[in-house]
């Protein structure tokens, strides 16, 4: 009577023509209390029997059921007997259970698989559980010439049975597709079990299987038989080893093995869970690398948080600076750059946050007090909810001397340079005993014509010159400034004792002289160096016969 019911929860077709809480219509208790009687076991039969059973005619009317069968599914036998037929109220959509009743009334056995009951069948009461799974086994009952009279439903609760296997599935499902590894070996060492993933790992794949731990760790013996001992002891174990490949190289892995018992509780057997360190391990090593190559720059640098508290400090911090990293790292940015105030920690932050990247110069103090200049340039940094700002600082007290010392000599080449600058605008010539001749060529401003007058002073005290020539053939342009100047150095020559004269005056010069009204009186002047020389040579030659010095 159950298996329609059964069909019904399973396929969700609908409920069974049949009135709940037991209440039958009128016509259903004439069916019932007209429904035949005459069982093929009788009552104290069906009611001894270790199972629960229902029992039902060749054509499907429920006819007996015993007080398992009732405590089974929870409902009173009054509600089904004489009532329920399983052919005819129950839904078609499963073909097994008609065709298992049919067979079951042509003289042959058979049995349903596990059914989903909810206990939802109109009638049911007082259900200790939600559900169940409960297997049928349907066998005629057949008179002495071997023809069926009635067909027994033989009901198994399976539901632990189901579960179990469910779970057994479920483990399955979860250890063949796991992405670590996973095996089991008997107590010899010997693999009697790998996951996919473990043949993946080691790249044995199948082949696997009869592998000794001596194959996989022929390097760390010791270790296994020490964690061998440790597992049978303390039943599981924890270590990190390495794996021997199929290719024979190593596989760096994290294992998790524990024991697993017999039904007596007597280890049969050990499990490991096997996870690939490879990746892990390259992580580390590429972050021991950042690390080392971080300690060891040629740069300072610093980890600041938002309120100015060093986070982190490198070994040419630590250096440079003078502190321990651990005294660093007690300290703030405050401790360090001189220039800034942690009152203005909340600006300083917002301009890190809004120029992202800056260069700046300034002066960091050192533990002992000395001050150093540097180079510093920040960067904003947001990682994992933390704000930073990661500094680069470069002391640059070398470059500091270097730019002095470059810029001493570049003042030392200067002078030289405006040195040789002198003596190559306003030279001074010796032409002969008491003589002197300055050519002067190019522009003359107000600087040079002081050079002219200082020079010429000093080489007529220096050469005790009588006569000074001054030649203004290369001078391309003479206007008042320059006569001026001209006029000065004549005067300042003559306080000395000395005469001037004033050659290579061109027509055009002579014109423009004559325009500015400048005043030559007192001034010899020729139009050619050459006839300014002869001058003074035949002055000095008549002063040397009348015998005058």
């Amino acid at each position: 009577m159950f298996l329609a019911r059964f069909y019904v929860v399973t396929r969700n077709t609908g409920a069974m023509n049949t009135s709940s809480s037991g209440n039958l219509e009128p016509e259903r208790q004439i069916m019932r209390s007209s429904a035949p009687q005459n069982l093929p076991l009788s009552h104290e039969a069906l009611e001894s029997l270790p199972f629960p059973l229902t029992i039902c005619t060749c054509d499907g009317l429920c006819v007996g059921v015993n007080n398992l069968s009732e405590q089974l599914f929870r409902i009173p036998r009054a509600a089904v007997i004489g009532t329920l037929n399983v052919l005819t109220n129950a839904t078609n959509q499963d073909t097994s259970r008609p065709a298992l009743f049919a067979a079951a009334v042509a003289g042959k056995a058979g049995q349903s698989p596990p059914m989903y009951y909810d206990f939802s069948f109109p009638g049911s009461q007082g259900a200790d559980r939600a559900s169940c799974w409960v297997t049928i086994s349907y066998f005629p009952f057949c008179d002495g010439d071997g023809h069926a009279t009635h067909v027994g439903m033989m009901l198994q609760d399976v539901t632990e049975q189901v579960e179990a296997e469910r779970k057994m599935s479920l483990f399955s499902a979860l250890v063949e597709n796991a992405h670590d590894g996973i095996g089991v070996t008997d107590l010899s060492g010997r693999i009697t079990y790998c996951n996919p993933a473990l043949g993946r790992l080691t790249g044995y794949g199948d082949q696997m299987i009869g592998k000794s731990l001596s194959d996989m760790h022929p390097d760390d013996m010791e270790v296994v038989a020490a964690d061998h001992a440790q597992a049978m002891a303390r039943g599981h174990w924890h270590n990190q080893m390495n794996i021997c490949r199929a290719d024979g190289s190593s596989l760096p892995a994290d294992v998790a093995g524990f024991v697993l018992r017999d039904a007596d509780g007597k280890p049969s057997s050990t499990a490991a869970i096997v996870r690939d360190l490879s990746a892990e391990r390259a992580r580390e090593q590429e972050l021991r690398l950042v690390k080392f190559t971080l300690d060891r720059a040629a740069d300072s640098i610093y980890w600041l948080k938002s309120d100015g508290q060093i986070a982190y400090a490198n070994d040419t911090a630590s250096t440079t600076l003078g502190y321990t990293r651990e005294e660093l790292l007690l300290l703030s940015i405050f401790d360090v750059a001189i220039s800034l105030k942690s009152n203005d920690m909340g600006q300083i932050w917002t301009a890190i946050k809004h120029h992202q990247a800056q260069l700046f110069e300034g002066v960091q103090r050192r533990k002992d007090g000395r001050e150093i200049p540097v180079e510093v340039v920040t960067n904003y940094l947001a990682f994992e909810g933390q704000e930073y700002a990661c500094i680069f600082s470069r002391d640059i007290s070398e470059r500091r001397r270097e730019e002095e010392d470059r810029l001493n000599l570049q003042e030392q080449v200067i002078a030289a340079q405006q040195a040789a600058l002198r003596e190559l605008s306003t030279p001074l010539i010796p032409i002969a005993e008491g003589v002197v001749a300055m050519p002067l060529i190019g522009s003359i401003d107000s600087g040079r014509a002081q050079m002219v007058i200082e020079t010429l002073l000093t080489g007529v005290a220096s050469l005790r010159a009588e006569t000074t020539i001054l030649d203004i053939t290369g001078v391309p342009v003479v206007d008042t400034q320059v006569a001026n100047a001209l006029l000065r150095a004549a005067q300042a020559v003559k306080l000395l004792g000395a005469r001037v004269i004033l050659t290579g005056i061109r027509p055009e010069v002579a014109q423009t002289l004559v325009g500015l009204g400048v005043d030559l009186s007192g001034i010899i002047t020729r139009g050619t160096l050459q006839d300014g020389i002869a001058e003074a040579l035949g002055w000095q030659t008549g002063m040397a016969l009348t015998g005058r010095r």
